[in-house]
């Protein structure tokens, strides 16, 4: 059975930069709160370690708790992305003259409405393939 974590990572959200799965954002907002608790401050007063348990399918106490969320969200950031491969092969079927005039072209253009703004070339494969 899937723990709503995995089932959220499929769903996007958008941020300032770009879009971001729920699953990665509640990750990121979970181990702030769980820090918060370690330090002996409940993040609100609605909030239970025992919901964070759950959503990610968790054990143990607070301390562990902490730490596999930080082994969770440094494996996300060594994870190669799927498109990312797709995406240079396509980059790199082009000459090296459009792919500069490609680069700048996208560097200074304001981004159009809903797509995310971003200045490196590196980010440039997420607005290729992951807007709908």
């Amino acid at each position: 059975m899937k723990t709503q974590f995995e089932i959220d990572q499929a769903h996007k959200i958008a941020n300032g930069n770009g879009y971001i799965t729920k699953g990665n954002y509640n990750l990121i907002i979970s181990r702030r709160d769980v820090s918060l608790f370690c330090m002996g401050m409940v993040p609100n007063r609605h909030w239970r370690l025992k919901h964070v348990k759950e959503y990610f399918g968790l054990k143990g106490n607070k301390e562990s708790i902490l730490a596999q969320l930080e082994e969770m969200i440094e494996d996300s950031h060594t994870q190669e992305d799927p498109n990312r491969t797709e995406a240079l092969e396509w980059f790199n079927s082009f000459s090296k003259g459009e792919q500069k005039e490609f680069v700048k072209e996208f560097e200074f253009d304001p981004p159009i409405k809903g797509e995310p703004k971003t200045k490196h070339i590196i980010g440039m494969y997420k607005i290729i393939f992951e807007i709908d």
